[in-house]
């Protein structure tokens, strides 16, 4: 809503090829605003200049038309439907003058979303199924899966209640760690301190003692509980590491289509340790799961470690080792590995230093400008006054208006001062890394040189 367009086109005009996710088509309230400015313009209340100016258009082709203007053989390939509750969109943003997208025997078109004919359950419980592309450069064809793993546990019964588990969300579980660990398939999903003290003999209390889970585990041999004891995480990273699992094992099917070597990369929402003997138990679980995570395709690595952090926390910056890419083996000799890590564009911009008072005005006059354009489609679309949030090198508080609900327009424009401007400025020691949300993304981009 808010991003910088110039600025995120710079930082990807340094690659040739990019996979984004999370890109959100024009949907709910910006929809109706967008049929009113057409409505507007039929009954003649606004000039189709007026219209084009408050037609409101998604952010991935304001980000095209800026790449554009650095390099006009930047393309797009998107997909044409929307996934999760806002509709995401996967898309690849290619310099068509070094790669091109090529027809794939296993899309039966330049891309699509993965097939996953074998894994209709995976179908079933991808957040968001991933989007796969064939690509050609330098003579040589490659096929790039891009993926969003998901963030909550499909089935929750109180997603704001991270231990709340309904009898929907534990069965789905059970189905993700059988397959993850096949060995225990006849175990389901059982929380890891009831499964420790059932495997240690420990006395539980009755409300446990009835669960079906527990009845279960203590039907079956000590050592399957242990097996399943090592491979037992918080229940949010099981969907995450049967996503990486049916994603690598769909690969293979990728792989045999249409006979390329196969890349992954994207957000796993799920850290990569690669340790020896300082590894704590919960880091030796993560490398026995990523172990299993990658047997459907052998010789499948991973590259970008948890020695490189790539999401950013608003108030403290990079924190996690989510994002990664996930090689075949037939795809290792075509990258430089070594090269694999992370972009940390948050020390190229050097917000705020970066946005002297100049660039501040040009960012309100342009938000402005648009807001204004929206308002010329309804006379009850009504701005408050503007505010100089910009004084002697200083932010000034926040604009938080009257108790009056407002218009659409003074939540948005509220939105802008406060999100990119007041909370990432003038908060000592708060979301200083906000602006970075806003103005461009709350990852650091992953990179790797291929093709060399």
């Amino acid at each position: 809503m808010y991003k910088d367009y110039a600025v995120v086109a710079q930082i990807i005009n340094q690659w040739d090829l990019v996979a984004l996710s999370e890109m959100i088509p024009v949907i709910g309230e910006l929809l109706k605003f967008n049929n009113h400015a057409i409505k507007a313009y039929r009954n003649k209340t606004i000039t189709l200049a007026e219209l084009r100016q408050s037609y409101f258009q998604p952010g991935y082709l304001k980000l095209l038309r800026e790449l554009r203007k650095l390099d006009p053989s930047w393309g797009l390939l998107l997909t044409s439907v929307g996934q999760s509750s806002v509709s995401e969109l996967y898309g690849f943003f290619y310099r068509s003058s070094t790669v091109m997208p090529e027809k794939s025997q296993y899309c039966q078109d330049f891309a699509c979303l993965l097939a996953l004919k074998n894994q209709p359950f995976a179908r079933q419980y991808f957040s968001r199924i991933p989007f796969v592309a064939n690509f050609r450069a330098q003579k040589k064809t490659f096929s790039l899966v891009t993926l969003h793993s998901r963030f909550r546990t499909p089935g929750e019964s109180d997603p704001e209640k991270p231990s709340a588990c309904s009898e929907d969300c534990k069965r789905i579980l059970s189905h993700m760690i059988q397959e993850i660990v096949p060995e225990t398939a006849q175990l389901p999903w059982i929380d890891d301190s009831l499964l420790k003290k059932i495997v240690n003999n420990k006395p539980l209390p009755p409300t446990q003692e009835n669960l079906p889970e527990v009845k279960k585990a203590k039907e079956l041999p000590l050592e399957m509980l242990k097996t399943r004891l090592e491979y037992t995480v918080e229940k949010e990273d099981v969907p995450r590491f049967y996503e990486a699992l049916a994603v690598v094992a769909e690969s293979k099917e990728i792989e045999r289509a249409n006979g390329t070597p196969v890349i992954i990369a994207g957000d796993f929402n799920l850290e990569y340790f690669e340790k020896d003997g300082d590894a704590t138990d919960a880091e030796q679980k993560n490398m026995r799961l990523w172990k299993r995570a990658l047997l459907p395709h052998a010789g499948t690595k991973v590259l970008v470690n948890h020695q490189v952090k790539t999401s950013i926390s608003q108030s403290t910056g990079p924190l996690h080792n989510y994002d990664h890419f996930i090689m075949s083996a037939s795809a290792l000799p075509l990258c430089d590995v070594t090269s694999a890590g992370s972009v940390d564009f948050i020390k190229e911009l050097d917000y705020p230093n970066s946005l002297s008072a100049t660039k501040i005005s040009a960012l309100k006059a342009e938000k402005l400008q648009e807001l204004e354009a929206w308002r010329l489609v309804s006379n009850d679309l009504q701005l408050k006054p503007l505010r100089d949030i910009h004084a002697d090198g200083k932010i000034r508080n926040c604009y938080t208006g009257t108790s009056e609900p407002g218009s659409m327009l003074d939540k948005l424009y509220m939105g802008y001062q406060c999100q990119v401007f007041y909370e990432s400025f003038e908060k000592t020691g708060g979301y200083k890394y906000l602006v970075f949300h806003a103005l461009v993304s709350d990852h650091l981009p992953i990179q790797m040189n291929c093709f060399n």
